[in-house]
C-alpha cells in the first residue's frame, strides 16, 4: 500500500503521468512478486505435505479441511484424519480484514479528496456559466429564467 501511495501521490502531486516504460517496469514488477508469492505458497503446500480434502464431521456439517502430514512417516492412507477445532477466535484472519477494509477506506477517502478539487474549483469561479447556461435554455423554450438568488 505504501508504494502505490508513494508512486501515486507522485503523479498526482506532479499533475503529470507515468511515463508508459516506467508503467511497464512497475507492472512487470508486480507481475514478478504475485509469481513469487504464489511460488512460495506451492513450495509450502510441498515441503509442509499439506493435504486439502472436504471434511465431515459427525453432527453432518461439511466444510474444506487442510492440514499437514510433516514429519509423518505412514502413508497418507493410512494416517488418521481426527482434529479438534480451535476453540479461539481467528485474530489473525480478523486483522487481515481490517487491513484490507481500511486500506479501502483510506482509499476511497483520498480519491474523494483529489476529486473534490476540481469540483470546489468550478462550483466557486465558474457559477455565473452554470446561470448563463441555464439562461439560454430558459430562453429557448420560452420560460422565464430562475436565478440562484
Amino acid at each position: 500500500m505504501a508504494t502505490l501511495s508513494v508512486f501515486a501521490g507522485a503523479v498526482v502531486l506532479s499533475r503529470g503521468a507515468i511515463d508508459p516504460s516506467v508503467a511497464d517496469g512497475l507492472e512487470t514488477a508486480v507481475g514478478v512478486m504475485l509469481m513469487a508469492l504464489g511460488g512460495n505458497v506451492i513450495y509450502r503446500l510441498v515441503r509442509e505435505r499439506i493435504n486439502i480434502h472436504v471434511h465431515r464431521h459427525d453432527a453432518g456439517d461439511v466444510h474444506i479441511h487442510a492440514h499437514s502430514h510433516a514429519g509423518e512417516e505412514r502413508p497418507h492412507g493410512k494416517t488418521p484424519h481426527d482434529h479438534e477445532h480451535r476453540p479461539e477466535f481467528p485474530v489473525r484472519s480478523l486483522l487481515v480484514g481490517i487491513m484490507h477494509g481500511l486500506g479501502s477506506v483510506i482509499g476511497m477517502a483520498l480519491l474523494s479528496a483529489v476529486i473534490s478539487v476540481p469540483l470546489t474549483f468550478t462550483a466557486r469561479h465558474l457559477t455565473w456559466a452554470h446561470y448563463g447556461i441555464r439562461g439560454v435554455g430558459c430562453y429557448r423554450r420560452g420560460d422565464r429564467a430562475v436565478t440562484g438568488s
